[in-house]
């Protein structure tokens, strides 16, 4: 589960000065904000060797109060979990790689390690996204 621990106190500490109509406007603009931020970090934590991960790093909102960032491509689960060893084959005919001697019918893969882009690309922007709360927060107030 990917978590980002909010000091209340801290952040949300000039909030009995913002007006009621003004609190989801605040929120929204520090979401949208917040979200661009966790987007670029990942992007740059992704592991690259075509860049076909980077490039699919996408957020939505998933219901009216639920943002996600995500990886569109089928295989980003397994980059940032792991994969334990298993056996490809083919199903039609031969695998091939331009490097192996000849082709083969199907081949042991010894499995991946877990590499967390995403819980790594909040851990390292955790205090800008406190930070952009407060000032998005100091900019109602001052309206």
């Amino acid at each position: 589960m990917l978590q980002v621990n909010i000091d209340p106190k801290d952040a949300m500490k000039n909030l009995n000065e913002i007006s009621k109509d003004d609190i989801p406007r605040a929120l929204s603009a520090w979401i949208e904000k917040a979200l661009i931020t966790i987007q670029r970090e990942a992007k740059k934590e992704v592991p690259r060797d075509t860049g076909i991960l980077a490039r699919w790093i996408r957020y939505r909102q998933t219901w009216r109060s639920r943002w996600e960032v995500f990886d569109n491509v089928s295989y980003a689960w397994f980059v940032h979990e792991w994969t334990r060893s298993h056996t490809i084959t083919a199903k039609w005919w031969w695998l091939y790689w331009s490097w192996a001697r000849h082709p083969v019918k199907s081949v042991r893969h010894p499995g991946t390690k877990a590499n967390p882009f995403f819980v790594r690309a909040i851990k390292n922007k955790e205090d800008k996204l406190l930070s952009l709360l407060a000032s998005t927060i100091d900019s109602f107030i001052s309206k």
